[in-house]
């Protein structure tokens, strides 16, 4: 009798039990990364928004300051 698990290594049903709890690990890390690049997709999307936004709100503002300046 020794603490060593000589046996675990012989045992088919442990070692399906074993790769299975990683494959499961690895899902759920899959899973936390899916989701982390999902965020980091979504706000780059908004940030692309809001700077098409000040574009396109300058040029309307230098094009009514050009036509406002030929009028007077």
């Amino acid at each position: 009798m020794g603490c060593a698990n000589s046996k675990t290594d012989k045992n088919e049903g442990l070692c399906l039990c074993k790769e299975r709890k990683r494959f499961i690990k690895q899902a759920i890390d899959s899973r936390y990364a899916l989701a982390t690049a999902h965020v980091s997709y979504t706000q780059s999307l908004r940030n692309i928004g809001i700077a098409l936004w000040r574009y396109a709100e300058t040029e309307v503002l230098i094009r009514w300051s050009f036509y406002a300046n030929k009028e007077i």
